[in-house]
């Protein structure tokens, strides 16, 4: 088991807003899950409170078979640059960075020894950059910026991946890349979920999660698999 989510709510208190309700799932080796549901229904949610962004009110959440609001801020920032790999939408590339350099920022927070240079050039190679190793994200493509947020997310090596939204901004050729390399990642064992609006990215995946007002649709407490 890579990810376990118990009993999981959370409430934004400035709204009064329930954005996740009594929410159990989990993530097994090599799956590759996408959570659907309509604006607002707690998706994104989900997905930081998985990622050991954003401490639930009640429940826990467990990766790599460590309890991860069990840990100190500190240790968890470590947890998460170890074994949880982020994309988001809007990339959040360093602007004053060049691309190596934004790959590379995979590395902070990290103990022990980083991975070096080379396996961030590589990753950049794989997902055809090798040219623009010395490019800032303003002198990128949409699709080249969301490229640069994969190599980062992969940098590390994690046991889970977390996309929130990634091929919103990106055309049918880039989609597609951004789509295949999550399916690679799942089938070298890893785990991913996705979070989209998108029917044809949620067609990628294995396996799907309907979230509705801040819980999982019907009776599921396990990902539905799509035919």
């Amino acid at each position: 088991m890579v990810a376990e989510v118990h009993g999981v709510s959370k409430t934004y208190r400035d709204h009064s807003v329930a954005a996740l309700r009594d929410v159990s799932l989990q993530l097994d080796s090599g799956q590759f899950v996408a959570v659907c549901g309509p604006s607002g229904c707690g998706k994104s949610t989900l997905l930081l409170t998985l990622g050991g962004l954003l401490r639930p009110d009640t429940g826990r959440v467990v990766v790599n078979e460590t309890d991860v609001y069990g840990l100190s801020p500190n240790e968890r920032a470590a947890f998460r640059a170890k074994w949880i790999g982020f994309v988001f939408q809007q990339f959040h590339l360093v602007p004053y960075l060049n691309v190596l350099e934004n790959v590379l920022a995979a590395e902070l927070g990290m103990r022990g020894s980083p991975p070096t240079p080379d396996r961030a050039a590589t990753l950049l190679e794989q997902f055809g950059l090798a040219d623009r190793l010395q490019h800032r994200p303003g002198q990128l493509s949409t699709g080249e910026r969301q490229r640069v947020a994969m190599a980062r997310a992969l940098l590390n090596e994690p046991c889970l991946l977390l996309a929130d939204e990634p091929t919103g901004n990106l055309d049918e050729e880039n989609a597609d890349r951004v789509l295949d390399e999550l399916s690679n990642f799942a089938d070298r064992g890893g785990a991913v979920m996705l979070v989209t609006h998108d029917p044809r990215a949620a067609s990628r995946a294995q396996q799907q999660i309907n979230l509705l007002e801040g819980q999982i649709a019907s009776d599921l407490t396990t990902a539905t698999r799509l035919e």
